[in-house]
């Protein structure tokens, strides 16, 4: 077994067949969820703690490589406490802008044009028919205003084709493109669903 520090956040841990071996664990147990390969990796942090000073009281995240020359590679990368709390706070704060411009309506993300095919099919049969359809960055979005009456039925249907968008209705549609808008529901299904 070699250890290597990589920078103040970031050290490898290098493992032969025969270092696995010794310790009673095998190549493919190291991917399983296993009391053995928690304390495995337990022992291998303790190490490198003594041995390169590497203190692991913070959240870390373990990377494993199989490499033919080294064996195992285990890149094991801490975060400060104060950068993840840094990170959390600026994502709260995207977050509750984006739920604050998006509050008028929904806005929704969907990986494939034909998610936003079916999502507009279901939207037809719960009487739903006015919104607004986007593209940017090879995403599609749906965007619902005016959704009192049945908000929940509307999240569900949209739920089931796509995710919340991260990015503000106003974000897409200033970098992005319009598709359609109006009674585009219906204008979809009728082109690509013939119906």
């Amino acid at each position: 077994m070699r250890l290597e520090r990589v920078n103040e956040d970031k050290i490898k841990i290098f493992l032969s067949s025969e270092d696995l071996l010794i310790r009673g664990i095998a190549e493919n147990e190291l991917w399983e969820d296993m009391p053995k390969v928690h304390e495995f990796f337990n022992e291998l942090l303790n190490e490198a703690e003594n041995k390169l000073k590497f203190s692991t009281d913070c959240p870390i995240a373990v990377e494993v490589f199989v490499n033919s020359k080294d064996g195992i590679v285990l890149e094991v990368t801490r975060s400060s406490i104060e950068k993840q709390f840094n990170d959390d706070l600026e994502s709260r704060e995207q977050v509750g802008s984006i739920e604050e411009c998006n509050d008028l309506g929904l806005f929704y993300a969907f990986e494939t044009f034909d998610a936003v095919i079916y999502a507009c099919e279901k939207l037809l049969r719960i009487a739903v028919s006015d919104g607004s359809i986007y593209t940017k960055d090879n995403i599609y979005f749906i965007y619902i205003n005016n959704t009192d009456m049945k908000a929940e039925t509307i999240k569900a249907v949209l739920s089931e084709f796509g995710y919340e968008a991260n990015e503000t209705v106003y974000q897409v549609s200033e970098y992005g493109k319009l598709l359609l808008t109006g009674r585009c529901f219906s204008k979809i299904t009728n082109i690509f669903l013939k119906i």
